[in-house]
């Protein structure tokens, strides 16, 4: 594995090859290139700096470097200084990325989610500036370089397609903490069971009566499936263990009526969790304070034109030799059919996605 530089590289040896004709022609140009010009700077706003992408079989990894971003050699000098970062992660990939600009517009209403999930504030008074790219619906982790400005925000999968780090690299990053989801049972539940929801009511977990209870610990927008998160055991709830490698056979596998509506109990969360955590590299125990509550909540996972929503919520209480949901409340029928309804009237699924938070 090949050293981080200890010196700066080239200028043009931190641009992609193809890349390099266009930022010679941009040195004799007076006006900035059609496919790099950004919006104008609102009155008021800091500059939006630079967004750079590239490609991976797991979806693109995104790039962002402080600095005006008006000429695509302006581009060219942020990739210079981010040259540290980068050898960092080629050398950590093992793969050459490859990093391309992105050109910036003002924020489409679906990337509200998604934004907030990179930490990055929006408000309706103070639009950001975000990459013009089609929103998705899985939230990214967030890396950051210390010391600089540089910040990466990349699919889970492909960070847990990862080893982790070396002491080196891992001292320059940090792991800025995001929120997270605790699953900890999978139940389809038909209209008849969903209807007897009540406060004073409760919810057997089929899954807390096997001799090694485990659930999933994913980053909050992750999709409901059987690949996403770290596998986490759960005996006993209150102080759930972090567990290295693929998830055992059968963890959160669904109980029910194949035809009910698939429905997800999360364990509440006190606080968010760095992505070192969420990308399966540890094997420790959560901190005690992170879910010693045992408040929880049933959720009804996303489908076609439906979005995820809140059923119930509760407390987790002991249930012969397993676990049970009790719940205190339970969401309004019509706050639901009015979330399916706007679903249902939007244009597309990306543009209907809700995000998910435990």
């Amino acid at each position: 594995m090949k050293q981080l530089a200890s010196t700066p590289l080239d200028h043009q040896a931190t641009v992609p090859l193809d890349y390099q004709a266009t930022v010679r022609l941009a040195r004799q140009a007076t006006a900035p290139l059609d496919h790099q010009a950004t919006v104008p700077l609102l009155r008021g706003h800091a500059d939006p700096g630079i967004w750079f992408e590239a490609p991976t079989a797991f979806g693109p990894l995104r790039l962002h470097s402080d600095g005006p971003a008006r000429h695509a050699v302006d581009a060219a000098i942020a990739l210079q200084r981010c040259e540290d970062f980068l050898a960092g992660l080629d050398d950590w990939t093992q793969q050459m990325l490859d990093w391309r600009p992105q050109p910036l517009t003002a924020p489409h209403p679906a990337m509200a989610a998604a934004t907030r999930a990179t930490g990055a504030a929006t408000t309706a008074a103070t639009p950001s500036l975000t990459p013009s790219l089609t929103p998705s619906p899985t939230a990214t982790a967030r890396l950051e370089w210390r010391d600089s400005s540089h910040r990466l925000a990349v699919p889970w999968a492909w960070l847990r397609s990862l080893p982790a780090p070396a002491a080196a690299l891992a001292a320059r990053l940090s792991w800025p903490a995001g929120d997270a989801v605790l699953a900890i049972a999978r139940l389809r539940l038909t209209a008849d069971e969903l209807q007897q929801l009540e406060p004073g009511g409760a919810v057997v977990l089929p899954a807390s009566m096997q001799a090694a209870w485990h659930g999933l610990l994913r980053g909050a927008g992750e999709p409901v499936s059987a690949a996403a998160g770290v596998p986490v055991l759960l005996s006993p709830p209150r102080a759930p263990q972090l567990v290295r490698g693929p998830a055992p056979p059968g963890t959160l596998a669904a109980v029910g009526d194949d035809a009910g509506t698939l429905c997800e109990v999360r364990l509440a969360l006190a606080h968010g969790l760095g992505a070192d955590r969420l990308a399966g590299w540890r094997d420790d125990d959560l901190p005690e304070s992170l879910c010693s509550s045992l408040r929880a909540s049933l959720w009804r996972c996303a489908a076609a034109r439906r979005p995820a929503c809140s059923l119930a919520r509760g407390r987790l209480m002991p249930w012969g030799d397993g676990w049970a949901l009790a719940l205190d409340s339970i969401a309004a029928t019509d706050a639901i059919d009015v979330l399916d309804a706007l679903a249902e009237a939007a244009p597309s699924p990306a543009e209907s996605h809700i995000a998910e938070s435990a």
